[in-house]
């Protein structure tokens, strides 16, 4: 089947204190307000580059990281779980405003820090700085229930259509799991062309333009991927990834366990009701 591929660009639609939570049921994503001072953005890009470097200053190490220090590359660089090793980067993965509206949006009493992603583009448009179209609920089948996760990803620096902004799938989280998405695919077209679209449904892009310091948030089943980043400065990102207390791990995994969501510095608790 053919697909017409529209795309749509937009900064914060509210600009409230509250999330639309309506809004983000339809569309399977919604774009918050600035939640960052201009001194905190400062402070995490500082403890971005710190861990790129390898420079661990709490000690830990990060989960993994794909780019050993010191290696040139204009690919994406991803680290997993770089906020255990800088608390600079602690500070936004644990911040309770964007904690606070992830939590409003899935309707939770309770939510943890499961996991995290920092995401760097160098400049120079390598297809390498791509992420493929994909759902994260294809790589985090460990929970018991969907409806308990979530993700914010927080925007280090202004993000731009050219700087290889995410990209999502408006209403897609309602198509349920489609396979084959793929995080590491490069090939844009052949990545969107192996997707099955449900019947009667079309490719849509909502192309997610924020200045630094502001968040989205997405469903596990929205599809989302973005490009290289042709801009003339990186592009800096944090994917924080949640969990509610409707949401329990189930299967064994490399990411998350009952253990680790009892350690306030590796799954912060950033919301409880009433707290």
């Amino acid at each position: 089947m053919s697909l017409t591929r529209d795309r749509e660009t937009g900064t914060d639609p509210q600009g409230t204190a509250e999330p639309d939570r309506e809004l983000f049921r339809t569309q399977g994503f919604l774009q918050g307000p600035v939640f960052l001072t201009v001194a905190e953005v400062a402070a995490a890009c500082r403890g971005m580059d710190r861990v790129i470097a390898g420079d661990y200053r709490s000690g830990r190490p990060p989960q993994h990281r794909g780019v050993a220090p010191g290696t040139a590359t204009t690919g994406l660089i991803k680290i997993n779980n770089s906020h255990v090793c800088d608390e600079d980067l602690f500070a936004v993965v644990a911040h309770g405003e964007v904690g606070r509206w992830a939590a409003l949006l899935l309707g939770a009493r309770r939510l943890h820090v499961w996991h995290t992603q920092l995401l760097y583009k160098p400049v120079g448009g390598d297809p390498g700085a791509g992420i493929g179209f994909h759902q994260d609920w294809k790589y985090w089948q460990f929970f018991d229930r969907l409806e308990g996760v979530i993700t914010a990803w927080v925007a280090l620096s202004d993000i731009t259509v050219a700087g290889g902004a995410m990209r999502f799938v408006p209403g897609s989280q309602r198509w349920g799991l489609i396979d084959p998405g793929n995080f590491g695919e490069k090939d844009e077209a052949r990545a969107i062309a192996a997707l099955p679209l449900p019947e009667g449904e079309r490719w849509r892009e909502h192309a997610a333009v924020m200045p630094a310091g502001a968040a989205s948030f997405h469903h596990p089943l929205t599809l989302h991927g973005s490009g290289a980043n042709h801009a003339s400065a990186p592009r800096r990102a944090i994917a924080v990834h949640y969990v509610s207390e409707r949401a329990r791990v189930v299967a064994e995994n490399p990411y998350v366990s009952e253990e680790t969501l009892a350690r306030q510095w590796e799954n912060p608790l950033v919301y409880a009701a009433g707290g």
